[in-house]
């Protein structure tokens, strides 16, 4: 069985070319009106918020949508000191995380409903390690994450058991 095309106008061997051409120009088109990356799903503002740990003064992006946790702090070249991300969840439970697209290393600190600290684990951005990306995980379920930079926790002195002081903003909807 054989099919045969025939467009009216098109000589039978000019056809081609000009599906080639058409094929060329939606990839061009295709190609510039497509999202860069990382513009077609990170969040680029979070709420802020100061909060307390063990004495020393935190600002805080909260993470509360799941696009705003799923992205983190990847794609970003620097934290300022005292600064850090506080991932909120909606509702206790496991929960991990790993450094893809994220180029800082961080510290990250697992707390329980009240806010205590329950675990730290230091994180390395992905570029600098082989193989497959590591995932970090707490011991027990956890309500809140927070991500510094790294070295933030131990250079304070801070630890399992201290409690993140914080007022969260009353219209925060955490999803």
């Amino acid at each position: 069985m054989s099919i045969i095309f025939r467009l009216s106008g098109v000589s039978g061997s000019a056809w081609p070319a000009r599906l080639a051409l058409a094929c060329v120009v939606l990839m061009v088109a295709w190609w510039a009106w497509r999202p860069a990356p990382g513009d077609d799903a990170c969040p680029t503002v979070n709420p802020r918020v100061e909060a307390r740990l063990a004495g020393q003064r935190l600002v805080l992006e909260l993470a509360s949508a799941p696009a705003s946790r799923r992205c983190g702090l990847s794609r970003r070249d620097a934290l300022a000191p005292d600064h850090g991300m506080l991932f909120l969840f909606p509702r206790t439970g496991r929960v991990s995380f790993w450094m893809r697209d994220t180029r800082i290393p961080l510290s990250l600190a697992f707390l329980d409903e009240e806010a205590r600290i329950i675990d730290i684990q230091q994180m390395q951005p992905a570029q600098m390690q082989a193989g497959p990306l590591p995932v970090f995980s707490p011991p027990r379920p956890v309500r809140w994450a927070l991500e510094v930079n790294a070295g933030w926790f131990t250079g304070r002195d801070i630890g399992k058991g201290a409690q993140l002081l914080l007022s969260l903003p009353p219209q925060l909807v955490v999803e």
